[in-house]
């Protein structure tokens, strides 16, 4: 079927239909176009169409190529719950505003690394929604601008071609934190410390590894350095303990428990309390050690969303 250089003046609905090869290329759509439920059993070419009213492709099914090269969408695209079995190219589309939430992007291309989603230069004056999207191939975003991204940035660290990842994933955190989205910000700043850190010498990572991403949760994570904590603050309580305490009999468990607890506490005191002086049996190290694990649960604490609100309403 071949509309390419077509011109419809008014809607035109071609819901549910099925083609066995599309061709709009070049054709002019001044009203609302309704592509939704459509099966595209072969190639389907938009390249270089112009849509001027909503253009939507919900539930749109393409087993083969689909392509939407130079594309220009002048209101809504809705894409959600399409399916893309072969490869789509949207490079250098222009939308005003899109969403692919809950779109499927199925294609294994052939070879592997080639891109089964090409979004590069594409331009993007509204939000780009991939919520809650599909991928199975690789995503190529070279160039790509848009003044809001929704995307899981587990999912783009995934299949987002790696010169392109941190771009994309900063994009994501900075169209987060913008719609006050601190959780998926947070989530994509993790991501992109960990692409970041491919870069440094060996050193550098195994330090990055260690503590600020392992200990430290890139300051995003806070129940890791608050679980180490716990875990560091019973382990050397239980220690002392049992090397203050030998040998062991079962009439003394209670003693030795009582101790255990005791030991316990007086390190987590230690650990709040400042300005607290050192206990006997304890050391400087072990001290700074807390504290340093405190600080970094309590900035990933405000970090949060949740506990974000929860500290500005105790503040007043």
């Amino acid at each position: 079927m071949n509309f390419s250089l077509a011109s419809f003046d008014d809607r035109v609905d071609f819901t549910g239909a099925r083609f066995r090869f599309a061709d709009f290329s070049d054709a002019r759509f001044r009203g609302e176009a309704s592509f939704a439920d459509v099966t595209g059993d072969g190639n389907c070419r938009f390249d270089g169409a112009d849509f001027a009213g909503l253009a939507s492709f919900h539930r749109a099914l393409f087993d083969s190529t689909v392509t939407f090269v130079r594309a220009e969408f002048h209101r809504r695209a809705d894409f959600r719950l399409a399916v893309f079995d072969g490869p789509a190219d949207f490079a250098v589309a222009s939308f005003t505003e899109d969403t692919f939430a809950t779109a499927r992007f199925a294609a294994r291309p052939r070879p592997p690394k080639e891109p089964g989603l090409i979004l590069a230069e594409v331009d993007a004056s509204g939000s780009l929604d991939f919520s809650s999207a599909e991928f199975v191939g690789p995503i190529d975003a070279f160039g790509m601008t848009a003044d809001a991204l929704v995307l899981n940035p587990h999912q783009a660290a995934n299949h987002v071609f790696g010169p392109q990842v941190s771009d994309v994933l900063e994009l994501i955190e900075s169209s987060a934190k913008d719609k006050q989205n601190f959780s998926l910000a947070n989530d994509a700043f993790y991501e992109r410390q960990i692409i970041l850190s491919h870069h440094y010498s060996a050193v550098q990572r195994a330090l990055d590894v260690v503590f600020y991403r392992t200990v430290a949760g890139y300051l995003v994570r806070p129940q890791r350095p608050l679980l180490i904590l716990v875990v560091l603050v019973w382990a050397l309580a239980v220690i002392r303990t049992l090397r203050a305490r030998r040998p062991y009999r079962l009439r003394s468990m209670p003693a030795l428990s009582r101790d255990l607890f005791q030991r316990a506490e007086r390190s987590f005191l230690t650990a709040f309390r400042w300005r607290s002086e050192i206990p006997t049996g304890m050391n400087r190290l072990e001290v700074f050690t807390y504290r340093l694990l405190l600080i970094c649960a309590l900035i990933g604490l405000y970090a949060d969303p949740t506990f974000r609100q929860i500290f500005e309403f105790l503040r007043g």
